[in-house]
């Protein structure tokens, strides 16, 4: 037993509210209860809730007779009262601390609605009286149950506690309880409560304004990731207003921003737009005195746009000022934009003249420049060994991958200089060493092939398999053969699989074909006739012609084998004629696609599957197979697909089948095309084809035709036709 809580539970009911209240609804302590009283408030109101752990109880009755009321027990509220609906807690607690929001309702203010944590909610009934004062004691019970909480427990129950104060849960707002707690809270490291104080210090709730200790909260509550905080604090830092303290302020709301923030994000705009061009008139100070770096940065900004609007102008004539001081970036810079005409007339003359300015210094990207302009003879004439000389400058000064396999490239195909297998390497191994994709497959090739240095398979393969790794195709199927020699490693069917099938999923055909072979024949991994057949087809599909090949020689081998057991109907063998089939049918066999169409229909090596079916009858039928033509129609007809069964008679009807011809009626029919139907079925029935007749007896039935329909019938039951003779019966009898 909780002599504490009981303690406070009794104090809340009989101190903290009214007396008014607490004289009309006679509530009592446990310990003050008669014998009977408690023993029926238990057994009606409160039954699983232990005898100690009852507080408080207020007699509903007007007897004194405890069965029906309220019970405030340590831990949560009991009731049965006139009606409790709504997620009933009759003989149940309701846990104070799952008590959200009390409210009192009703025209005669006699209803009491208790909301929960989840979004369930309670509705007590009674007297006026007793309402109120179970909505003044329960109020009383919760601000006293959050206080115990905070005082005694973790930041998160102080927090709570201000916010009960601060929104006027279960007592009315008091905001310097409210900031008494938030700063509790806070001072345990809150970043909310740290943020709340700051507000209230800042706007003056609950306390004078202070906005030093507003921003020490916001401090704290900003170097505690708080986005509010950081917003607040940079706020703080732009009213400061020096360039200092604007500098702190982008700080802080660029982090608020990274977090979402959108007012912090325009605020941060703003300020680094005040920032810029506060620097920019710092820079042009510095650019009017000669300062060839200040002219630079200049530039850039004007270029940018940064602290003023673009002005491609003067960003130019302050790169001109400071190329002509020979500032290699500015001179680079002077050469793209003659290059790309930016706020200058395109003259690639004038823009390879200060890349070259600029290259004359090494700055990497003019040295490239040049070379590509030498390379396609842009300002200048095709000079191949020129911009060899360029790139082959710039890989050295700037350790560019992309460069020195460019140089690599060169050499080996004689750019620009005769053929050089050696430098070609050495160009491919450094940028490979870079991780360059490409070059490390040429390096495996180059080793592989003894060019430029003897044969290593050793380091082929290395080379192979680090270019694979990052996704390059030719080398992951030049890795997968290594594999499977045993060429520079250990042979290793599973990691040749592995890697031929990484270069298949990329399109490579070569690789499908053999990943094709492999799972056909169950090298690598387990035969898998599945995998065979898509990687065969992929293969095929690009027209690879040992793919090509291979698949036809397979489809017939399959087809032959799966048709002959289908057809001798061997039950015993009808599994295996199924996955032969399969095979065929998947490598575009239409008779084997037929022939697996009848299999699912029947059911025979597999379990029945009309929808399988189906879709491989239309397959074959895509094709041309008649009797699958045939089958799709019969089966879209039986499902009561008419205009599905049209379409696949109508080709072999106009082709003049017979049984497409008449089947191609029986579906114009089924379709509700009357007219067209007796077209193609009355030359049958003037054939003597009784189930003919019988079909247009029916047709001109659903016409409203009677006299001809039974002329129909009646033909048809001279022919024999059970299903005519039937209606003429049934019509006698009537």
């Amino acid at each position: 037993m909780d002599i504490k809580r009981k303690e406070l539970i009794e104090k809340a009911v009989f101190s903290a509210t009214p007396a008014e209240l607490r004289n009309k609804a006679r509530p009592l302590p446990v310990a003050e209860c008669r014998r009977g009283q408690l023993n029926n408030a238990q057994k009606y109101i409160a039954e699983d809730c232990p005898p100690e752990d009852m507080v408080v109880l207020v007699d509903d009755t007007s007897l004194g007779t405890g069965k029906r009321g309220v019970v405030f027990a340590v831990d949560g509220v009991y009731a049965l009262m006139e009606n409790v609906f709504m997620g009933r807690f009759y003989r149940d607690s309701l846990p104070y601390e799952n008590i959200r929001l009390i409210e009192i309702s009703g025209k005669k203010q006699d209803s009491l609605l208790l909301h929960y944590s989840t979004e369930r909610f309670y509705v007590l009934h009674g007297q006026e009286k007793f309402i109120r004062f179970v909505y003044a004691a329960l109020n009383a019970i919760l601000e006293a149950v959050k206080v115990e909480a905070a005082a005694e427990g973790s930041a998160r129950a102080k927090r709570a506690c201000a916010l009960m104060y601060d929104e006027g849960m279960y007592t009315p707002v008091n905001r310097e309880k409210a900031l008494y707690w938030y700063e509790q809270a806070a001072m345990q490291g809150d970043t909310e409560s740290q943020y709340q104080c700051g507000c209230r210090y800042a706007a003056g709730e609950g306390t004078a304004v202070d906005p030093e200790k507003a921003e020490q909260w916001f401090e704290k509550a900003a170097r505690g990731m708080h986005c509010g905080a950081r917003l607040a604090y940079g706020k703080i830092f732009i009213r400061k207003g020096t360039i200092e303290d604007k500098r702190e302020a982008l700080w802080w709301l660029e982090l608020a921003a990274a977090q979402g923030s959108e007012e912090a994000s325009r605020l941060a705009g703003e300020v680094r737009f005040e920032l810029d061009r506060f620097r920019l008139g710092e820079l042009e100070k510095r650019a009017v005195q000669g300062d060839a770096d200040a002219r630079y940065d200049c530039a850039a900004m004007y270029r940018k746009g940064e602290g003023t609007t673009v002005d491609w102008g003067k960003a130019f004539y302050w790169y001109e000022k400071a190329a002509l001081q020979g500032h290699a970036g500015a001179q680079y810079e002077c050469g793209r934009i003659y290059e790309k005409g930016e706020g200058r007339e395109q003259d690639q003359e004038k823009a390879l003249y200060w890349y070259e300015k600029a290259a004359a210094q090494d700055h990497v990207d003019a040295l490239v420049q040049c070379g590509l302009m030498y390379y396609d003879g842009e300002g200048t004439e095709v000079d191949k060994c020129g911009a060899l000389r360029f790139f082959e400058r710039a890989a050295d000064v700037g350790s560019d991958p992309d460069i020195q396999s460019l140089c690599g490239s060169m050499y080996k195909d004689g750019e620009g200089t005769e053929i050089d297998q050696e430098k070609s390497l050495y160009w491919y191994e450094k940028a490979a060493l870079q991780g360059h994709c490409k070059a490390q497959f040429q390096c495996g090739m180059d080793y592989h092939k003894g060019m430029g240095t003897p044969v290593d398979e050793k380091k082929a393969q290395d080379w192979f398999e680090k270019a694979a790794g990052q996704g390059h195709v030719a080398a992951q199927f030049q890795n997968g053969y290594c594999y499977s020699k045993g060429i520079g490693t250990q042979q290793d069917e599973g990691k040749a699989l592995y890697w031929y099938e990484k270069a298949a999923g990329q399109g490579h055909a070569t690789a499908q074909y053999y990943c094709g072979r492999r799972y056909r024949r169950g090298i690598g991994a387990e035969a898998d006739s599945k995998k065979a057949v898509y990687w065969m087809k992929k293969a095929r599909e690009q027209g690879h012609e040992k793919a090509v090949d291979e698949c036809r020689k397979w489809e017939q081998e399959t087809l032959e084998t799966g048709a002959a057991v289908y057809l001798s109907k061997d039950s015993g063998r009808y599994k295996e004629a199924f996955g032969q089939l399969e095979i065929a049918a998947e490598l575009g066999s239409d008779e084997g696609q037929y022939f697996l169409g009848r299999m699912y229909d029947k059911g025979w090596g597999t379990s029945r599957d009309e929808k399988k079916a189906l879709y491989w009858f239309e397959k074959a039928a895509g094709q041309g197979h008649t009797a699958a033509q045939k089958k799709v129609g019969d089966m879209k007809l039986a499902r009561g697909d008419g205009l599905g069964a049209l379409i696949a008679y109508e080709e072999l009807a106009e082709k003049g089948d017979e049984y497409a011809m008449f089947m191609y009626g029986v579906a114009c029919a089924e379709d509700g095309r009357y007219e067209e139907a007796l077209k193609w079925l009355k030359p049958f029935a003037d054939r003597g084809n009784t189930q003919a007749e019988y079909n247009c007896g029916v047709i001109y039935e659903r016409m409203g035709d009677r006299v001809e329909a039974y002329y129909r019938y009646r033909i048809a039951a001279a022919g024999g036709h059970q299903e005519a003779k039937w209606i003429l019966e049934q019509d006698r009898k009537r």
